[in-house]
């Protein structure tokens, strides 16, 4: 017996997996440019989801919050060095966090990382927590850095040299996010004052 011709190939896992990150994308594109464009407190989710073209309580399953989508450029920042983490054990944290720049630098001049910044201008009252939530993002390495210089995670001066290295990288990716360039001069002397500071341990 032949195969119907109303008969679709099932949908394999790979395909699944793509169309999750094309809705995760458009929702997020969606909610970034309205929070652009009308502001934050004046963007509901049932309009992210008109814009997006999804369901609202589809929304739901990517993002639990509104804010969640707000965030969400810093937010994948995070990921993306936790990811480093996890598949790069072998390197110590200032090799971690070199990679992790050059990382970025790839993302810059992307859609994500322009609305950011758009967001940033159109509502100050988000500007303080979006900066707040890149200076998290290193201290997602600090056991990382723990574990290689041999203190404590609470140890207090680990945690002033930790806070110290998340405010210049933040500086830095706000400054280069903001460009839509990057230049490798100022990465390096980034670096150097990264290194300068690990090196008080």
């Amino acid at each position: 017996m032949g195969v119907s011709e109303t008969q679709t190939a099932p949908i394999t896992v790979g395909q699944r997996a793509r169309a999750k990150v094309r809705r995760r994308s458009a929702i997020q594109r969606a909610g970034l440019s309205l929070f652009a464009e009308r502001g934050y407190d004046e963007t509901t989710l049932a309009d992210i989801a008109a814009a997006a073209e999804v369901a609202p309580r589809t929304i739901s399953a990517y993002f639990p919050t509104k804010l969640s989508i707000a965030t969400s450029v810093a937010d994948d920042i995070i990921e993306r060095l936790t990811t480093i983490l996890s598949e790069h054990p072998e390197l110590d944290f200032l090799e971690t966090v070199d990679l992790w720049l050059r990382e970025e630098s790839e993302q810059l001049g992307s859609v994500p990382m322009a609305l950011d910044q758009a967001v940033r201008r159109r509502n100050p009252e988000l500007a303080a927590l979006l900066s707040g939530r890149i200076t998290d993002t290193v201290e997602v390495a600090s056991a990382a850095l723990a574990r290689q210089v041999g203190r404590r995670r609470d140890d207090q001066t680990l945690q002033l040299a930790v806070a110290a290295a998340s405010s210049v990288l933040a500086r830095y990716l706000t400054i280069v996010n903001a460009s839509g360039e990057t230049d490798e001069l100022f990465r390096q002397a980034t670096m150097r004052l990264v290194t300068a500071i690990i090196g008080t341990l």
